[in-house]
This record gives structure tokens, sequence and C-alpha cells, in this order.
């Protein structure tokens, strides 16, 4: 396989509803190089008929090579570093499975690449956050993923992206020449959380840079129930304080932005300051009533009013996921979390 250009890297674990769209995106978006491009599904273990779909995409899409392969340690961090170290390609693209790419996405990243300056560890393009099912729920979790109450900034609020990219600490998925994993290495399993979070820390700590592109934004498809929103936010949460302990990584202060709120209604109960409590927690529920409202006549629809229930599940999950790692850290324990499931 001398001739491949592109290895876009897929880890997959139970994503029947996302699956066939997913793979029909990421070969639309190989655009000239699909002749020269390999497609690695590293399933996990699905239980839910997403390798028989996996299947018949490869047959429907035979000119394409795409290797169905297995990850028996499950989790994203495992498949991720079984592909880089399968790949043939120049370049590797991750693509993860919930998530529909536009036309030529691939293609774009590979020319990024190939064209940046040798200091670039890792280019990235835009997403957006669309839920699979138009329903009150799903609308709202979705709002509240791209919302800087909700999430605090980051690379998931950026917008007015300059034409030639901007530098950003890390991003969603991205593309890589294969040879930056011979140079800071490949992701670290200890995080079945923050992998990409941490490997991009790497990578800007070596010295390269990482970079957020314009163009057509990707659909990541968010999760389906607040529980599922509350777990993430949580995992999250918890995995990036561990990360500060065990790489040294320094958490922006946007990152303790979330949970400030529930620190500090914990700080005026202490201080006995009820009064002062009730009045931080009024004003606050009011802000997220105003962007729900605000959202809701925007949009002229009701779904944006359960941002009241969303962006507080987010905010207290991330002040749980904050305060489980900070206790664990004064019992002694500094060990990383392998978390039960991440979907």
């Amino acid at each position: 396989m001398d001739d491949c250009i592109v290895s876009v890297v897929c880890p997959c674990l139970n994503e029947r509803d996302y699956v066939e769209a997913c793979i029909d995106s990421i070969v639309d978006g190989l655009g000239c190089y699909s002749a020269q491009a390999e497609v690695l599904v590293y399933d996990g273990g699905s239980t839910d008929g997403t390798i028989e779909i996996i299947r018949r995409c490869i047959a429907k899409h035979e000119s394409v090579r795409i290797h169905l392969l297995s990850n028996p340690k499950k989790y994203q961090v495992h498949a991720l570093n079984l592909g880089v170290k399968r790949s043939r390609g120049k370049v590797i693209v991750r693509c993860d499975m919930h998530a529909l790419y536009p036309r030529n996405y691939v293609q774009r990243l590979v020319d990024l690449v190939l064209e940046s300056d040798c200091d670039v560890g890792n280019i990235g393009t835009p997403h957006t956050v669309t839920p699979l099912r138009d329903n009150p729920i799903e609308n709202a979790i979705a709002f509240s993923m791209t919302h800087p109450l909700a999430v605090g900034g980051g690379h998931r609020v950026i917008k007015g992206i300059p034409k030639d990219g901007c530098t950003v600490d890390t991003l969603l998925f991205g593309a890589w020449r294969a040879s930056i994993f011979e140079k800071v290495g490949c992701f670290d399993e200890r995080f079945i959380r923050g992998q990409d979070l941490e490997h991009n820390y790497r990578i800007r700590r070596k010295g390269f840079r990482v970079i957020l592109h314009e163009g057509s934004p990707f659909i990541l498809f968010p999760r389906k129930s607040v529980y599922n929103l509350c777990r993430m936010v949580y995992q999250y949460a918890s995995t990036k304080v561990e990360m500060s302990v065990t790489v040294g990584y320094k958490p922006p202060l946007r990152f303790f932005a979330p949970s400030s709120v529930y620190f500090m209604l914990c700080l005026l109960f202490l201080l006995g300051q009820y009064s002062w409590m009730l009045m931080f927690g009024f004003c606050y529920m009011g802000v997220v009533s105003l962007v729900g409202a605000h959202a809701s006549m925007q949009n002229r629809r009701m779904w944006p009013m359960f941002f009241v229930v969303t962006a507080p599940a987010m905010h207290f999950s991330h002040f749980l996921g904050v305060l489980r790692t900070l206790c664990r850290l004064c019992l002694g324990r500094k060990g990383t979390t392998v978390f039960s499931g991440t979907r």
C-alpha cells in the first residue's frame, strides 16, 4: 500500500444509529484521495447490529479500502492507537462515528496538512452540534453544548476563524502528519476521557502548533439524554483535574467557570450566609432563564427553555467531577480513572 496518502481512523462502539450515514459521508469526504486512502474502522465489541451495518457499507463502497478491525480493549483511545500503528498513510485523520462530515472533508484536511508549515502538529475544522432527533431535550442539549454560559468557552464556541486559521489549545478530532506520532508519541491510554486534549497538550509542549482552520463544519451528534450529557461532563471534568496532576496540564481559567457557581453556593452555605446564597442562586437561575427565553424567541420554538434544565445539570456535573478528583487527591490517590462507559 505504498500509494496510500491518507489513513482515516474511526473508533466505533454500538453506533447503529449513526454508522451508515457516517461512513457514507467519510467516503464522500475523501474526494480526490479516494483511490489513495484507507478507512480503518475499529469496533470495540458492538452488540447492537453495528458490525452488520459496517459490513454492508464495505460492500456498498467496494472501490474504497474500508477495513473492519477489532478493538479488544473497547475504548476510543485504544482504537486510535491501534489505527495509528497500523496506518500506512502520510496523513492520519480521525473521524468518530457519531458525526457527519461535509463533502471533501478528508481531502481538505489532507491538503491543509501537506501544505502546512513543519511546526503544525494537528489541524482541524469547526463543528456544529445537531440532534439526531428533533425533540425538545436533544435540541436543548445540542444548544447547551455550544453555548459559552454552559461550556465556559473554548474550541466549541469559537467564531470568526481567520482565513489562515487560528492557534488553539485543543480541537475535536483533526488530522496529523504520520511523523508527528514518532515525535510526540501515541495517545495516552491512561485517559479514557480527554485523550485528545492530553495529546494536543503534548504536541504543544514539543513546540508544534494546533490549528483550527475555517471550512464547512462537520456535524457532531450530542448525547440523547440529560443523564448521558451529565455523565460526559462529569467524566471530562474529573479527567482534566487528574491530567493536571499526572502530566502537568494546566487548565485555563475558563475550565473552572461551569462549576464555580456551585463552589460559590457551597462556600456561602459553609459561611452561614444563607440569604446571600439564596440571592446568588436566584440570580444564577435568572440569567440561565433569560438565555433560554432569548433563544426561544429567536428560534420561535419552545425547546430552548429546557436550557434551564440542561445548563444547571451540566454545571452541577462539572462541579461533582472536579470535587471528586480533588477529594481523591487529598486522600493521596493520584491514579487515573477508568470509566465504565463514555457514551
